[in-house]
């Protein structure tokens, strides 16, 4: 069978199993489901068809609509969730203190931000996984002793997937609030093009996850979209690590235990995060390289300082130190 909206094999329908992890169902407004909330009380009451008595669920903040539907979902670690479908005034977005800035993302800092006046910072990553490869070894060496099926199974198995949602959350938590301090101080964010799915398959491939640069990038174009703000991505390929930022010289890929480095043209002491910023931010056309009459004018942002990070798992293809 063929589906007329596309043009690839379409496939034979796939029913939800009752062994999958995450389990949901939708209710709309036909069928007459009611929602019942006192007021200042922790709790509300959802009274669903099919179902026998009221569901109690907490209460995390108003509604500020009638919902239109409402979607029941069961996580893998046994909790459930209840999300509605409500129609909202879009909130006023933020006044933005920076012109643009420049996201250069790496390992050992999760982003090192160059922006348009001068300023700089690098975020330290979370590495929410790293932290929890202990307690899931040890659950994993557990689940193998237990049998399949029997209610000890079940019990480790549900730890395990808590602890997995605590991750996600970990992950989920920052980067959302890092793409939304991005897209509200800035009025246009140059990023740099990343093939995570390329990287996930190479040696660092569980730091790549555990960095969730996806999951930011995404966030911050949906809310550059949201905010009236621009977004640009840059070319995979540019050299951003290979090309100095004071005087434009390309001296070629190097290896990631080098940090930094001097210029032998122009003598200048750079960071190797900071610099691929600041050329993501000069590649997006938002920092100003050269004058009407042809002359550089670079901007002196990329200089490294006492507090620069000795060392930085990058993205490119380069030879890996032992």
């Amino acid at each position: 069978a063929y589906s007329r909206a596309y043009a690839h094999k379409a496939g034979y329908p796939r029913y939800k199993s009752r062994h999958c992890g995450e389990q949901s169902a939708t209710f709309t407004r036909s069928d007459r489901y009611h929602v019942r909330h006192e007021r200042n009380a922790r709790w509300m009451f959802l009274d669903l068809p099919k179902i026998d008595g009221e569901i109690r669920l907490r209460w995390s903040r108003d509604l500020p609509s009638r919902p239109s539907s409402v979607t029941v979902m069961r996580h893998a670690d046994g909790t459930y969730e209840a999300s509605f479908v409500v129609k909202a005034e879009p909130k006023a977005p933020p006044k933005p203190r920076h012109d643009a800035c420049g996201i250069d993302m790496g390992l050992e800092s999760l982003a090192s931000i160059v922006y348009s006046d001068g300023t700089r910072e690098k975020v330290a990553p979370l590495r929410a996984l790293r932290k929890a490869e202990r307690r899931l070894r040890k659950l994993n060496k557990e689940l193998s002793r237990r049998r399949r099926g029997s209610n000890n199974y079940s019990k480790t198995r549900q730890a395990k997937a808590r602890l997995y949602a605590r991750i996600g959350a970990q992950r989920k938590d920052l980067a959302c609030k890092l793409a939304s301090r991005v897209a509200g101080e800035n009025q246009a964010v140059a990023l740099e093009t990343l093939c995570v799915k390329g990287l996930v398959r190479t040696r660092m491939g569980k730091s790549v996850a555990d960095a969730a640069w996806s999951m930011f990038t995404d966030r911050v174009d949906t809310l550059c979209a949201q905010w009236g703000r621009r977004a640009v991505h840059i070319d995979r390929w540019c050299p951003s690590s290979q090309v100095c930022s004071q005087c434009g010289r390309r001296d070629g890929p190097k290896p990631l235990d080098v940090r930094e480095w001097e210029c032998p043209d122009c003598g200048t002491l750079l960071d190797r995060d900071w610099n691929a910023a600041l050329n993501i931010l000069d590649a997006a056309g938002l920092a100003e390289s050269l004058n009407a009459r042809g002359g550089d004018v670079r901007r002196r942002l990329a200089q490294a300082g006492r507090n620069a990070i000795a060392r930085e798992a990058g993205t490119h293809r380069t030879a890996m130190p032992h």
